[in-house]
């Protein structure tokens, strides 16, 4: 008797400790296998804040795709999941923080003695160049379904991100080519996510596959280029099917429209003549005239030369 009190001791202490052992990760998943999605998601108070993310994030992944036409109890699953992210303070820079805090980690831990490396490994605390890459190609999928202007200004941040432009890694190593999907660079992440976000008469282009890592920077700097001219008040934007203009730090004031339209004007006149002095001559109308006569001037000379030079032949 007393030999099976101590096994079902050792028991309850073995289960005890793998329950401890598991991520949080771990657990949910093994509850969404019990429950399935939708209870998931009705009871995310259980969860603290982070946790939250987590499993509004994977709900997101999990029923994002561009399937045409969706599965109702799909559909209904993502937009519950959007609404709910969406409705967090921060939504979006929480990603943006997190990414850069993770990358800076990663360096200065590149840089530490193998030794020191081993012990954070060895903690479970080692944040490294892997674990800032898987969280990269979590983060931008997941912006890329939050239509916000709060998504918009992160994304258009990580649009002006140069890392791993050059075909370099962080470290300064190049690249390898490789017939396999690699997870493009930040900027170019930055750009299906946000082309694929609605918004309404985008920079141009064909919006990206999502599911496919496939951009050309042309079209990253075009993205780029229209975030930056937001960024300075030169243009507002909105989502598509919404009356609501947006500038660089949320719903855009009156005075930051009008000075956008008056920017748009501009510029418009300021194509409007260079396109006019591109199809036709450099000369002003003005001059035309002038220019002509002068031409006919100098043929009827050049005619009465030759005609000069012809009779002094003849007469000679």
């Amino acid at each position: 008797m007393k030999i099976l009190i101590l096994l079902l001791a050792l028991a309850a202490f073995y289960l005890g400790a793998q329950a401890y052992a598991l991520t949080f990760e771990d657990q949910f998943h093994e509850r969404l296998m019990e429950v399935g999605w939708k209870q998931s998601l009705l009871e995310l108070d259980r969860y603290s804040s982070d946790e939250r993310r987590y499993v509004l994030g994977r709900a997101l992944l999990a029923f994002g795709s561009d399937q045409i036409p969706r599965d109702p109890a799909k559909q209904e699953n993502l937009q519950m999941a959007q609404s709910l992210l969406l409705a967090i303070p921060g939504h979006a820079k929480y990603y943006q923080d997190k990414l850069e805090s993770m990358r800076a980690e990663a360096l200065a831990n590149a840089r530490k003695p193998v030794a020191e490396v081993e012990r954070l490994r060895d903690a479970g605390t080692l944040v490294d160049f892997g674990a800032y890459d898987d969280f990269r190609q979590t983060v931008f999928p997941i912006l890329g379904l939050l239509p916000s202007s709060e998504s918009v200004a992160v994304l258009g941040h990580f649009l002006n991100d140069p890392e791993s432009r050059d075909g370099r890694y962080l470290t300064g190593e190049l690249i390898p080519r490789s017939d396999f999907l690699v997870f493009p660079p930040n900027c170019a992440a930055a750009y299906i996510a946000i082309a694929n976000l609605g918004i309404e008469h985008p920079p141009g282009g064909p919006k990206p596959d999502r599911r496919l890592y496939d951009y050309n920077l042309d079209q990253v700097d075009a993205w780029k280029d229209w975030w930056n001219e937001v960024k300075a008040g030169k243009r507002t934007y909105r989502f598509i099917g919404s009356p609501i203009e947006y500038g660089p730090n949320g719903p855009a004031s009156k005075e930051v429209i009008e000075r956008a339209e008056r920017n748009h004007e501009r510029e418009g006149g300021h194509k409007k003549t260079s396109s006019g002095s591109e199809s036709g001559s450099s000369i002003s109308p003005v001059s035309q005239p002038l220019f002509i006569a002068g031409i006919l001037a100098g043929c009827a000379l050049l005619a009465a030369a030759v005609w000069y030079y012809l009779r002094g032949r003849r007469m000679a």
